[in-house]
Order: C-alpha cells, then sequence, then structure tokens
C-alpha cells in the first residue's frame, strides 16, 4: 500500500518480506550468469550487442527519438545502461534455454510434456479475483471477497459470480487458466493443488488481492487444442525452476556500506 514505509508500525510489520524480495532479487541476475558461463553464453559477445543495439534503436524510435526514449527512462526510474543489460540477460535467457534443450537437461519431447501435462503436476482453475488497487480499503475488498464465498455456498454460480465480481481482465472464458507449480504466486498455488476437482477455496490473501478459486476437469479436447502453447509454458517452468535453484542455492554478502543501508528508506 501506499505511505507504508513512512509509518513505524507497518514499516516494522513488512520489513522482513521487503528484505526477502530485494535479497532474491540481487542473487537472480549473478547466479543465472554464472549458469550462462558454465555453457559459454557470454552477454558480452557481439551479436548479444548487435540485438540490443537494435533494440533500443526501435525502441526509441517508437517513442519519437532520443531525447524522449532518455525521458521515459528518467520518469520510470530507469537508465540507458540499467536496460540495455536487462535486454542482454533476456536475449541470454533463450540462448540458454535452447542449450539445456540441447543437451538434454530438458527434455522438450512432445512424449514428457504430454505426461506433464495430463498429470497432477499440470491442473485447471477458474477463480474470482478481488483487486486491491491503489487506495482501496483493504479489509473491505477481503469482506467482499466473504460475501462472494458466501454466495457460492449458497447455490450462486461460479460463473456467475465472476461475472458480477471479479477483476482479472484476462479471464475471459470458461476455459480458465491450465497452470502448473512456479507458475503464478505461492498462496494461489498452494490453494488451487489442495483442491480436488470441482471444489472451491475459502478466500485465499494474494500479493494484490483475494482470490476464490475453483479447480476443475482438464479437457482433452483443450489439451490437444492448445498444446503446443502448454508445452511451451512447461518448459518455461522447467527453465526458470534450474535458475532459481541455482539462486537459492547462493549467499549474498553485503560490503561494510552496504550493512549501514536501511532497504525500507530507499527509492
Amino acid at each position: 500500500g501506499e505511505g507504508i514505509w513512512d509509518v513505524p508500525e507497518s514499516t516494522e510489520k513488512y520489513r522482513a518480506e521487503l528484505e526477502e524480495k530485494v535479497t532474491s532479487a540481487m542473487k537472480e541476475n549473478p547466479t543465472f550468469l554464472s549458469l550462462c558461463d558454465e555453457y559459454g553464453i557470454d552477454i558480452t559477445d557481439s551479436d548479444t550487442e548487435a540485438y540490443v543495439k537494435d533494440y533500443i534503436n526501435d525502441f526509441a524510435k517508437q517513442l519519437g527519438g532520443k531525447e524522449e526514449y532518455i525521458k521515459q527512462l528518467g520518469e520510470n526510474g530507469m537508465t540507458d545502461h540499467l536496460l540495455r543489460y536487462m535486454i542482454s540477460i533476456e536475449s541470454a535467457k533463450e540462448e540458454l534455454r535452447q542449450e539445456l534443450m540441447k543437451t538434454g537437461i530438458i527434455d522438450d519431447s512432445d512424449e514428457n510434456a504430454r505426461a506433464v501435462i495430463e498429470s497432477d503436476e499440470f491442473i485447471r482453475t477458474l477463480h474470482v479475483y478481488i483487486k486491491n488497487d491503489l487506495g482501496d480499503d483493504i479489509e473491505a475488498n477481503r469482506a467482499l471477497a466473504e460475501k462472494v464465498l458466501g454466495e457460492l455456498r449458497g447455490g450462486e454460480s461460479f460463473n456467475r459470480m465472476i461475472g458480477r465480481h471479479s477483476e482479472d481482465v484476462y479471464m475471459t472464458t470458461t476455459d480458465g487458466y491450465y497452470f502448473m507449480r512456479g507458475e503464478y504466486e505461492q498462496a494461489y498455488e498452494d490453494a488451487a493443488f489442495a483442491l480436488e476437482e470441482n471444489e472451491y477455496s475459502g478466500v485465499v490473501e494474494g500479493e494484490n488481492g483475494f482470490y476464490i478459486i475453483l479447480r476443475l476437469p482438464k479437457e482433452t479436447e483443450y489439451i490437444e487444442k492448445n498444446f503446443d502453447t502448454l508445452k511451451d509454458r512447461y518448459l518455461f517452468v522447467m527453465f526458470e525452476s534450474i535458475i532459481d535453484g541455482h539462486s537459492k542455492e547462493a549467499e549474498l554478502e553485503y560490503t561494510e556500506y552496504g550493512k549501514t543501508l536501511d532497504i525500507t528508506k530507499l527509492g
């Protein structure tokens, strides 16, 4: 919420969560680059630099020129150097993903992907989502979610509750979401995977709002029609889990100066 770092009580309440997120983010790119080194991938090679240069030039052109590009970067807390670095990281990620599939560390066969998609590691859900927008009364949103849950328990249709209350603009059909662990936030996944098919959850508090989740049976016709998309998502999760595993093994050591910083006061 806005202003939570201005109040001592809320600062201490959320300090540990913020420190965990910052620590995780600080370890992510260095550990990824160490993995790249193992496979001979260099984000400073000529091909990557040419790709980044073309990307930046096209982006600046879309914004109306270099001057507007620099202005937009500043307004969004970004620098040209940092953006180039981030783009080179994304380019290297695709190169590393291809290398991991080529060496068999990630099994990208259709047979393996289909077995995972049809297993309990892949599930299908619908949900009602009450979003905590900036300035919202969080407790009022929680109360609304509880009210929706009460109506569902009273026999109201789940799809009707989605139409009346859900603020998930991406859920446009009753197909719902097909996903595996590692794609969504932890609270959502923990609740969804604990459900039986055709069972819905209680009110689940996520990072930015409240969910009521319905787990549905997967449909063979949908899987066949969307197999390539689902396979890509499986490969994405496998790749990210490898990077995340390396990141969790890393240790972050602060300099003496770093030890003096209070991250709740940075920004």
